[in-house]
């Protein structure tokens, strides 16, 4: 899944919406109003047009965009109130408790795209491990409305498949990736800049029992690929109580000039800490798209001095899209 975060698209970190630890299901909605094909660099404007308008609204008196996720004709995830979370959305207080909600980008004319409906899938996956129940249900079933339309709302009715993943372009050889694969940085030292988000360079390489010296590089994985990973830093210098975040992020080639920027990044986890030194770890299972590349990265929160880290591992598992 090519989740991005609040923070990626130009949203506060957290929702101020009600906890939900879980819910009956999911509910699919649509913008119920034309919707033009555009790039996908113009996707986060749209979700915070979306967004706007909701906190514009005064007679639903939202206070956050109203749905959990918003999928874009790409397959991007992007988050709203995120997971756990009660949703704005169903039409009432009572569907709002029993239901999260999924937002297609998707209009009142043409097909959804194939990505679009993998996106949708994917996010109710993802709420479903989250504390949603199995029951995937239209927004019309809740409530007196066409929404999300007859083509989604058909999607609904026949199980809400999967599309097959389309195969990625050709990978250069040096791009490929063994299936399974660990790294580690030896004799690594780095000091965390208070508030900044750091990147982690990996130095050691190991194929299975193996373990050979590379080049620093921040990327862990670099073709596009259905994945498994985690990463684990140990940090000196901290302090009781100071927080530390960790997250994976995705870099794609800058569109002017050389190297790569931050183009998403993956929900981040927020460890308190209790002594001067620790071992932190994060996991997360996403889709790699082709031309972007897979990066770990860590924030520490205190102004009056660095921590730094001391060692890193990470391990992954990723499995090709199918030729």
């Amino acid at each position: 899944m090519q989740l991005i975060a609040r923070t990626a698209w130009g949203a506060p970190a957290a929702s101020p919406a009600a906890a939900l630890p879980s819910a009956r299901g999911v509910a699919v909605h649509y913008l119920g109003v034309r919707y033009d094909s555009r790039p996908h660099s113009q996707c986060a404007a749209q979700v915070r047009s979306v967004r706007s308008s909701h906190l514009a609204n005064k007679q639903e008196n939202y206070l956050d965009v109203a749905y959990n996720f918003l999928i874009c004709e790409h397959g991007a995830v992007f988050e709203g109130r995120g997971v756990r979370k009660r949703s704005g959305a169903n039409g009432g207080t009572a569907q709002n408790a029993s239901h999260y909600a999924v937002c297609a980008l998707h209009g009142t004319s043409g097909q959804p795209s194939d990505a679009l409906l993998r996106g949708l899938g994917e996010a109710i996956a993802h709420l479903q491990a989250n504390g949603a129940g199995r029951e995937v249900v239209c927004h019309g079933d809740l409530t007196a409305t066409a929404c999300p339309g007859g083509p989604l709302t058909s999607w609904v009715r026949a199980g809400h498949p999967l599309p097959p993943i389309s195969t990625p372009p050709n990978r250069p050889e040096e791009d490929a990736v063994p299936t399974a694969a660990a790294f580690r940085a030896r004799d690594y030292t780095r000091k965390l800049r208070p508030d900044e988000w750091t990147l982690l360079n990996w130095t050691r390489r190991q194929d299975g029992e193996k373990w050979a010296t590379k080049d620093p590089e921040p990327s862990l994985l670099l073709s596009a690929c259905q994945y498994t990973a985690s990463f684990g830093v140990r940090i000196k210098g901290l302090q009781p109580g100071d927080e530390v975040q960790l997250r994976f992020s995705y870099w794609a080639k800058k569109k002017e000039g050389d190297g790569w920027e931050r183009v998403a990044t993956t929900p981040i986890d927020s460890p308190a800490h209790v002594g001067g030194s620790g071992h932190f770890t994060y996991q997360w299972t996403g889709r790699l798209p082709a031309g972007r590349r897979l990066r770990a990265e860590v924030l520490h929160f205190r102004r009056d001095a660095d921590a730094k880290v001391v060692c890193d591992l990470a391990d992954f598992e990723a499995s090709y899209w199918p030729a």
